[in-house]
């Protein structure tokens, strides 16, 4: 499958997990608060990934939040660079978050089932000429 083709997918199954549900979003505040942040980078090339995001509610929609992240990002080939930026989402039902990492001025999608204090899922960023997927953990932190 592609890279383009697994955005794809991703981006599907959010959208047949929210419309399947029948109650409205869960509220932001689920969301809302530190959290560690864990992943990997699988392609163009490997990479892992550690850090952390901070959200607070916002007022524009049942279940959405903003903050901000920071990571540091450790290729296999031994390259190190600090990322951080912007961050936004929302609950699109009890237990799936879509939520962008704005790197360098392009999102990250990030799609994930929310399990207690963690979200755990897949993540994807296409730009002009390449993309990039990749697999992540998020563990609360505190409030």
């Amino acid at each position: 499958m592609t890279m383009r083709g697994r955005y794809l997918l991703l981006l599907a199954v959010a959208l047949v997990s929210a419309c399947s549900n029948t109650t409205a979003p869960a509220p932001s505040s689920r969301a809302t608060g530190s959290w560690v942040y864990g992943g990997t980078q699988q392609t163009p090339s490997s990479a892992a990934l550690d850090g952390s995001v901070s959200w607070r509610s916002i007022a524009s929609g049942v279940g959405a939040f903003e903050g901000t992240f920071t990571m540091i990002e450790r290729k296999t080939s031994g390259e190190v660079r600090t990322l951080s930026g912007a961050a936004a989402g929302q609950l699109l039902s009890d237990s799936i978050a879509d939520f962008d990492l704005l790197v360098q001025g392009i999102a990250r999608r990030h799609i994930g089932i929310l399990r207690a204090d963690s979200i755990s899922g897949s993540w994807a960023s296409i730009e002009a000429g390449s993309s990039s997927t990749g697999r992540f953990v998020l563990r609360r932190s505190g409030p």
